[in-house]
C-alpha cells in the first residue's frame, strides 16, 4: 500500500501538474492558430495570412504572458 500511494505523490506533485498544465497550454495555442492560418490560406484572399499572423501575435502579446516567457528561455 505504501508503495502505491508513494507513486501517486511523485506523479500528482505540483510541480509536475503545473508542467502539464503549461504543456497542454502550448497544444492549445499551437491548435488554435493553426485553425486560423488554415481559414486565413483557404480564404484564396492574399493580406489574410499576414492578417492572421498579426491576430496570432497580437494574442499571445495580450495573453500569453508565461507561455511566451517559457518558450523564450534559453
Amino acid at each position: 500500500m505504501a508503495k502505491k500511494k508513494n507513486w501517486f505523490k511523485k506523479t500528482f506533485n505540483p510541480s509536475r501538474i503545473f508542467t502539464s498544465i503549461k504543456f497542454s497550454a502550448i497544444i492549445g495555442v499551437t491548435y488554435w492558430a493553426t485553425t486560423r492560418y488554415e481559414i486565413a490560406f483557404d480564404s484564396g484572399l492574399t493580406y489574410m495570412p499576414i492578417l492572421a499572423f498579426f491576430f496570432v501575435a497580437l494574442v499571445l502579446l495580450l495573453f500569453g504572458g508565461s507561455f511566451l516567457e517559457m518558450i523564450s528561455k534559453k
